[in-house]
């Protein structure tokens, strides 16, 4: 005999919440929202075991304290006053094992007045989220509208839990992937600082600017990241540059110039051992090509050139012409513009000269940045 319509309507729920689980776990490169993971999570236990709270509780890295990372009928109020520690109620002893704690009507433990859970009404059931013989989230639900949990019901809370396990553990991988990223980007940010703190400014100043030209550009979010960071570490190769002709106060002989031009590769190289990185290198390699393809290194032009690295560019001459040298006073902003202009199609993109000098004149209005004695007034804009 077939199973009646709502089974089979939580038997088809069953199956997709699982499947997509496991798209999320498989799906390498996404990036997975931890309120989404949560709102899964929780939405597929309010629904599956017919109960009127749920929530889900992770630990706060610095506190220690097991927090709500969601909920499902429970309070704001609840939501952020609750705080659980190790051992501490019923709650406490169930992050620290691994076996679910289930607290029946009418039999719930004497817990001490300031127990954490004293808001939650038997029956409950507390999940662990075990990955590796470690608990990473607790998985909470209560008042089942059946009167109390069935052993099919505590299987299937546990079925959920153990996804939900799945999905943190890669999180946690994926975010400490994240923070050894930033790592090595701000590594190589100190190196440039350390070997030519010009650069170094001149970089920071860019990449402010590079974001705020490619969101004028309605690009996709992960390539503006991308221009944001490539124009942040556009000269790191410049560290493969000799003192004397990186801090020498006049211009450079035609010798001296070849060398400095050789930065981009450098670039590259440095860059091409991260693999994170991959996307940001073309920008970094490319950002002195010219439009017409009289630039460097490799004399792309107009749409070879990776539009990150025509963003760049303008972006980088922008600031060169608009700093103080040793050798000659910054270009007041009417003549910097003006060149820009000049030179859109020949040594620049049309098309990112005209987004930024939007940009510049937006900022303008808002009394905003945009050159380097601005940047030094108001470092933190």
């Amino acid at each position: 005999m077939a199973p009646p319509a709502p089974e089979l309507d939580k038997l088809r729920y069953v199956s997709e919440f699982f499947s997509h689980c496991l798209n999320l776990r498989q799906s390498a490169s996404d990036e997975i929202p931890w309120p989404d993971v949560a709102r899964g999570l929780i939405q597929a236990a309010y629904s599956l075991l017919e109960t009127e709270q749920v929530f889900l509780l992770r630990m706060d890295p610095v506190t220690f304290e097991w927090r709500m990372a969601g909920a499902r009928g429970v309070s704001p109020e609840g939501l952020e006053a609750l705080r659980v520690r190790s051992g501490q109620g019923s709650l406490g002893k169930a992050v620290q094992g691994t076996q679910t704690v289930w607290v029946k009507a009418g039999s719930a433990p004497a817990s001490a007045p300031d127990a954490p859970e004293n808001f939650l009404k038997a029956p409950y059931l507390a999940v662990p989220c075990v990955s590796k013989g470690r608990t990473i989230g607790l998985l909470v639900c209560a008042q089942p509208a059946a009167g109390d949990f069935s052993p099919s019901a505590i299987r299937l809370a546990e079925l959920i839990a153990a996804q939900g396990a799945l999905l943190l553990e890669n999180m946690e991988v994926r975010e400490q992937s994240k923070k050894t990223e930033v790592w090595a980007i701000q590594g190589l940010e100190r190196a440039l600082a350390t070997r030519d703190a010009y650069s170094h400014a001149h970089s920071v100043r860019m990449s402010r600017l590079a974001k705020v030209v490619a969101e004028e550009m309605k690009l996709p979010a992960q390539l503006v990241q991308w221009i944001e960071t490539g124009a942040l570490l556009h000269d790191v190769g410049k560290i493969g540059i000799d003192d004397h002709i990186l801090r020498k106060p006049g211009p450079l002989t035609p010798e001296e110039y070849h060398l400095v031009q050789q930065h981009p590769a450098y670039g590259r190289t440095i860059l091409q051992e991260m693999d994170f990185l991959s996307a940001v290198t073309p920008i970094v390699f490319y950002h002195h090509e010219w439009y017409n393809g009289q630039g460097y290194p490799e004399k792309l032009a107009r749409e070879e050139i990776p539009l990150g690295a025509r963003i760049v560019s303008v972006v980088d001459a922008w600031d060169a012409m608009t700093s103080d040298r040793t050798y000659r006073k910054a270009m007041p902003k009417p003549a910097a513009v003006a060149e820009l202009r000049r030179q859109a199609g020949t040594q620049f993109d049309p098309t990112v000269v005209d987004a930024f000098l939007r940009v510049l004149e937006r900022l303008e209005g808002q009394n905003k940045p945009t050159t380097e004695k601005e940047f030094q007034a108001r470092p933190h804009d």
